[in-house]
C-alpha cells in the first residue's frame, strides 16, 4: 500500500493533489480539465508543485491479458484487451484500419 510504504511523500504530494481537484471543481465547475490551469493554480495556492504523476516506486499489480485476433492482412496479428475481446464476444465488430475487414 502506497500510504504505508511512502507515508511522508504520500501525505505531502498525493493528499494535496486530490484536495486540489475538489477545490478546483468547487470553484470553477466540473467542466474543467483535471490537471488544467485551474487545478494548477489551486496547487500553487496550496504551496505544492503542480505535478500530475507521482514518483513512487511501484510494482504492477497484474499483467494485462491480450487476446490475438486476425484480419485479412498477411502476417498481421491484432492483440486486443480483455474489454475489447469481451465486446467482440457480445457481437461488437472491430475493423482493421489497414484492410478494412472485421477482426476474428
Amino acid at each position: 500500500d502506497l500510504l504505508e510504504k511512502f507515508t511522508d511523500e504520500f501525505v505531502s504530494q498525493t493528499v494535496p493533489h486530490e484536495f486540489a481537484h475538489l477545490v478546483a471543481y468547487a470553484k470553477f465547475g466540473r467542466r474543467i480539465k483535471p490537471h488544467g490551469t485551474e487545478w494548477q493554480s489551486v496547487m500553487v495556492a496550496l504551496g505544492v508543485k503542480p505535478v500530475r504523476t507521482h514518483n513512487f516506486e511501484v510494482i504492477p499489480a497484474r499483467r494485462l491479458k491480450r487476446f490475438p485476433y486476425q484480419c485479412d492482412c498477411p502476417g498481421l496479428l491484432h492483440e486486443l484487451s480483455t474489454i475489447r475481446h469481451n465486446r467482440i464476444q457480445r457481437g461488437i465488430l472491430y475493423i482493421c484500419k489497414k484492410c478494412g475487414k472485421a477482426l476474428r
